[in-house]
């Protein structure tokens, strides 16, 4: 398939050659610069991608965090309320069981509440009973 070319055929086209193997070698080494600069410029877009992922999962961690501490502190809030509530049932029941007992110890000396000779805790007006009986 490769034929020989004349020597004098060979001589007038080995200057184009030459012209053109340089034009090739040059439009290569353009090609080959441009697929280094594509090479970079997608590492860069790939290091920038990962970089938002990272501040992104960054920002969300710290979103969750916050959100962890608010509950805890809403959970210390609900217990503090809800002992507050437990102690102040105690503190009623306590309360209604010394009136109670002061109710029942003047009823059993045959006083009313508003008697005079009622002791003082025993007496009241619609008011909760003292617990000094």
């Amino acid at each position: 398939m490769h034929q020989e070319l004349a020597p004098e055929v060979e001589a007038r086209m080995r200057p184009t050659w030459k012209i053109v193997d340089e034009a090739i070698r040059t439009d290569l080494g353009v090609v080959i610069e441009i697929a280094n600069l594509a090479r970079r410029a997608s590492v860069d877009v790939e290091r920038q991608r990962i970089q938002r992922e990272w501040e992104q999962a960054e920002r969300a961690r710290a979103r969750e965090e916050l959100a962890a501490v608010k509950r805890a502190e809403r959970a210390r809030a609900r217990e503090e309320r809800d002992r507050a509530c437990v102690e102040r049932e105690e503190l009623e029941r306590a309360e209604e069981t010394s009136d109670s007992r002061c109710a029942a110890r003047g009823s059993a000396q045959g006083l009313s509440n508003t008697d005079a000779r009622a002791p003082a805790a025993f007496r009241h007006s619609g008011r909760e009973l003292s617990n000094r009986c």
